[in-house]
């Protein structure tokens, strides 16, 4: 007797889960993680004092597979099996893929003032889009369970 009410708490708990959040997904945090390094790398890149910004076709490269990485991550957050229409779920899903699109405009930004040289680089720019881009990692982070 004690058997079944166990494995209907057990199904009724994992479900309540997935009703208020969607789940973790492995890739899509590994995803936003590389997207992460390469701001990383790109910041080291550009923000050395004493040193001038280097052309933006030398760094090209970072800026470009941050935002496949951030690309790849959004896709996989737009289409996430466990976010029900009509649920919390759907919503949750829903931030976290607006949160992602955040990042990947503040990355554009920095790109087009880069490429344009319309403004200076500063670090304060580069840490706003860095915390930008941080935000998701930990979003979805909170998912693991």
């Amino acid at each position: 007797m004690k058997r079944p009410f166990l494995i209907l708490i057990s199904l009724l708990l994992t479900s309540c889960s997935t009703f208020f959040v969607p789940s973790f997904n492995e890739q899509m945090y590994k995803s936003l993680e590389a997207g992460n390094i390469e701001l990383s790398k790109l910041h080291q890149a550009i923000v050395v004092d004493g040193r001038p910004v280097p052309e933006f076709a030398k760094i090209e490269p970072l800026y470009v597979n941050s935002l496949a990485h951030f690309a790849r991550a959004r896709d996989l957050a737009e289409k996430r099996p466990d976010a029900t229409p009509g649920l919390p779920s759907e919503e949750s899903a829903k931030l976290i893929v607006q949160v992602i699109k955040n990042c990947e405009a503040s990355i554009n930004r920095l790109l087009t003032a880069h490429k344009a040289r319309t403004q200076n680089i500063q670090m304060t720019d580069f840490n706003s889009q860095k915390g930008i881009c941080s935000i998701p990692v930990a979003m979805e982070n909170l998912l693991k369970k």
